[in-house]
């Protein structure tokens, strides 16, 4: 391909291979990544592209799935070409992005709001949240779609724990943000027990998650609709007023959700939003726990 490799003979193989690399990362997750942002950079990765159409009698405004999956492999192979060996973290960001990464990759950080509530019980909850995580019977993923207000690098875990006592299993549920160098922030991790939640029939983590809600939520307004659970808000933080009620009333409320950026506009907005009374919750922890879970 002569006028790819003019735009890139300027480079060493590595680097050009990175540049490679990095325009099919960009290209495939639809936003920039790291120190791509650069105008340089931004500029490099927009002519390769147009570069590799041009190869492969692609038009300019084809952006289908399968047509960008053509360009990101065609990217692939050339960048391993130059390197000699795959770049391996650029393959490491597509998986990620796409919710592909096999879970046991992660490197996992559990937020302390976390381990501020369960107090001295944190320790063993931690095992068992990454267990969940590393080992799941259940998934599920958002990517970077063209859908501005769905969740974005969202992942839920779901694993069922047993005891000596059948009726004191549970499924936990985990969720957290996917982030770079295969980093994963847990941000809830949830105990649901069926007695209390109907787990049968439920068709995906965010129903689960939603049917805890229902259980141990309250009801907050969110972008003027009321209601207990909400995959998404127009804003991160959600005004203090929704719950003061319940505060007054001596309840122990806190919102819970997951920051999102949208990369396109910068704007910032909330993913899996639900406002929970934690004594209600603390109190099924309290009837129902076991020391001896597997």
């Amino acid at each position: 391909m002569d006028a790819l490799t003019e735009m890139l003979q300027r480079y060493d193989n590595r680097t050009a291979a990175g540049i490679l690399a990095r325009a099919a990362l960009e290209l495939e997750t639809g936003q920039l990544y790291r120190n791509s942002s650069a105008k340089g950079r931004k500029s490099i990765t927009a002519a390769v592209v147009a570069e590799v159409r041009t190869e492969l009698g692609i038009r300019p405004d084809d952006q289908s799935p399968a047509v960008i999956e053509k360009i990101g492999a065609y990217l692939d192979r050339e960048s391993e070409r130059l390197a000699g060996v795959p770049d391996e973290e650029s393959a490491f960001d597509r998986m990620i992005a796409r919710g592909d990464l096999p879970s046991d990759l992660y490197d996992i950080k559990i937020v302390p709001n976390i381990s501020l509530f369960l107090g001295e019980k944190f320790d063993r909850e931690k095992k068992l949240i990454e267990l969940t995580v590393r080992s799941p019977l259940r998934e599920q993923h958002f990517g970077v779609g063209d859908d501005r207000e769905a969740p974005r690098l969202v992942s839920l875990f779901a694993r069922e724990f047993r005891t000596p006592f059948p009726l004191r299993n549970f499924t936990l549920l985990v969720a957290g943000q996917r982030g770079e160098h295969r980093r994963l922030d847990v941000q809830m991790a949830w105990r649901l027990y069926p007695q209390r939640v109907v787990l049968d029939g439920a068709p995906d983590l965010v129903e689960l998650l939603r049917r805890f809600a229902g259980v141990y939520g309250v009801e907050i307004t969110v972008d003027g609709e009321k209601g207990r659970f909400f995959l998404t808000a127009s804003h991160d933080v959600l005004p203090r007023a929704t719950i003061d009620m319940y505060l007054k009333a001596g309840k122990t409320v806190t919102i819970t959700r997951l920051v999102q950026r949208n990369p396109r506009t910068g704007k910032t907005y909330a993913a899996l939003v639900m406002a929970i009374d934690l004594d209600l919750y603390r109190s099924t922890l309290e009837h129902w726990d076991c020391e001896e879970i597997s």
